[in-house]
């Protein structure tokens, strides 16, 4: 059940402004979202509305502190009315297990705040150093005082990676806003930009999802989908890039 109340003004600040407008394609900040190309067409706008309400960065409903809320309203804005449409729709964004739905959200996410995601790379990279150096083994015939140095290194890259590690926690947060499952979901792909995930190898795997389903309930399979599964090859051209500006996202320890 909804409870929250957004006034409409509360949109006009989103950096993909599609309140209100009937096809978000014809935004040009929209358009330049290449993953979206691979989406099939049934329900596609309505898919495209609840992927940007939920994860615009300045999306309104990141107000909404329970996350289910926050889905349930980004659901009502998308205009899929059924049920049964819904799951077919946005179920796999919903349940997080199918890779080309979590790297097309993990794609909006990283074009609107490239600079943050390099800074989570290069974190992630820098626990990954200190792990390394706190697990090395050590020469059995080094002095004691080589010991005591590989012991006071050791310790200041535990050190090390704790201080960063509460930086890495405090970007996911901002960049997820508080959905663990999501981060847990697009952490294997941090490092991938957005540029290299290609519309076409996204709908190799959509195909893939849809026959599995197809394959599991062949009774239920209802005509959305099976259109969905006629109109993978179908491709869109996008002309405009989409304009970030460059911040610094450097977190500071409280």
């Amino acid at each position: 059940m909804i409870t929250a109340q957004i006034q409409a003004e509360a949109y006009r600040g989103m950096n993909f402004p599609i309140y209100g407008i009937d096809d978000p394609m014809t935004i040009p900040s929209v358009k330049s979202l290449k993953v979206l190309d691979a989406l099939p067409p049934s329900n596609k706008k309505g898919v495209i509305r609840y992927l940007l309400f939920m994860y615009d960065a300045k999306s309104p409903l990141r107000q909404i502190k329970k996350l289910s809320e926050r889905k349930e309203y980004a659901i009502h804005l998308s205009g899929i009315k059924t049920k049964k449409e819904q799951e077919a729709a946005l179920g796999p964004f919903l349940s997080l297990e199918e890779e080309w739905a979590v790297l097309i959200i993990y794609s909006i996410l990283r074009i609107q705040n490239d600079s943050r995601w390099t800074a989570i790379v290069s974190y992630e990279k820098l626990i990954e150093d200190c792990a390394l150096q706190i697990l090395g083994s050590h020469d059995e015939n080094a002095s004691q005082k080589e010991r005591l140095q590989i012991i006071q290194l050791k310790k200041d890259a535990a050190d090390t990676m704790e201080q960063v590690q509460v930086k890495l926690d405090k970007l996911y947060t901002i960049e997820v806003a508080g959905d663990e499952e999501l981060r847990e979901a697009v952490q294997p792909y941090s490092i991938v930009t957005p540029e290299k995930i290609a519309a076409e190898n996204l709908r190799s795997m959509m195909g893939s999802y849809l026959k599995r389903s197809s394959e599991k309930n062949p009774a239920k399979i209802n005509p959305p989908v099976q259109r969905i599964e006629e109109d993978l090859d179908d491709e869109h051209e996008d002309e405009d890039d989409f304009d970030e500006e460059d911040e610094d996202y450097d977190i500071e320890d409280e």
